[in-house]
Formats: C-alpha cells, structure tokens, sequence
C-alpha cells in the first residue's frame, strides 16, 4: 500500500503473461489474471516501445481498466522512441526519480476519470472488515426505519436494528465493551471456594 496523496494504492507487480506448459508458471500466471481483472488501473511496464506495446496488447486481454503505458530505466534510454509518442507513454527511472510524480498524477487522474473525484473529508475503506462493518450498519439502519415507517414491531424490537448497527460501528472504530474486558481479566484467574 501506498499513499499516492489523493488515493490509496495498493501495487501489485504480476508475473508476465504468456503462454507456458510449466505447471507452477501456469499458476503464476493464473493468480496474475484475476489481479488484472479485479485492477481498477493497470500500468503496463517495459524499457522499450516495442516490449511496451506487446504488454499493452497482452495486458488488454485480462483487464477492463484503463491501462497506463510506462517506460521504465528513462535514465538508461535516449529520448528518441521510434514507435510511442512521450503523450503516450509516461517514462520513469527508480534510479533517478524522475518521472515518478507524474506517473502518480497520472494514476489519480485515471482514477478519477473512471471512477469521480475523491471528497477530500470522505472516508475510504481500505479493509474487508470495515467494508462489513459498515455494511451491516446501513443493513441495520434501514431495517430499522423500515419496521419504524410500517409500525410492524414495538419500538423497543426495533430497536434491536439500532443496538447491533452501533455493535457494528463500535468494533469499526475499536470500542471495547467493558463485559469484554471483565471476561479477559477474570478468565485467567481460578476462583476457588
């Protein structure tokens, strides 16, 4: 995980993609396929024009996502490229650094494209378990106003709607019951007559 300054990325470098009859590589190959599948965007890396376009070409058979063509080495190569423009690609060294705050601008504003600007104080959810949480918290909530608007239930049943979405949002945020606490500290203890 990375925090680029606007979205949180998580970077996922796969194996590359080709055809193998090699058992292990096959599976390799397989687990880098569901990545670029479930990818909301893919930079497609390589040193040179021609090894670039075949991994664009090959990325774009397992992803939907936009795809952003990134030459790397930039310190080791001239600046001529006989095939992609430099409005195509975005080149960059990790000797030198450069070009990595581009390629970072250029992530977010795919992102953004794609998927709409970020509100700055909106919360993002980075973990399953908070996804849950928050989850069965609105699933809570809206079964609450249901039984409520249709008066089907006593307001003290319903209740029980608004009881387990603060349950939900309390283990989000770490909040520890204090009967929690109290089964910790006496579960070590031997109470003898």
């Amino acid at each position: 995980m990375i925090d680029s300054g606007k979205w949180p990325l998580r970077l996922v470098d796969t194996a590359g993609l080709r055809d193998t009859e090699d058992r292990i590589e096959r599976l390799g190959i397989e687990v880098s396929e569901r990545y670029l599948a479930g990818a909301h965007v893919v930079l497609a890396c390589a040193e040179d024009s021609r090894s670039l376009e075949e991994t664009i070409d090959l990325v774009g058979r397992s992803s939907t996502a936009p795809i952003l063509a990134v030459r790397t080495k930039a310190d080791l190569v001239s600046n001529r490229d006989e095939y992609m423009s430099s409005e195509d690609m975005i080149s960059v060294s990790a000797e030198t650094g450069s070009g990595l705050q581009e390629l970072l601008a250029a992530i977010d504003n795919s992102l953004d494209t794609r998927h709409g600007e970020i509100v700055p104080d909106l919360p993002i959810l980075t973990r399953a378990r908070h996804s849950k949480a928050i989850g069965t918290a609105r699933s809570e909530l809206e079964g609450f106003k249901q039984a409520w608007r249709e008066e089907k239930l006593p307001a003290t049943i319903a209740a029980v709607h608004l009881r387990t979405a603060v349950n939900a949002l309390e283990e989000l945020i770490g909040a520890v019951d204090v009967e929690d606490v109290l089964d910790r500290v006496f579960s070590s203890f031997c109470v003898g007559k």
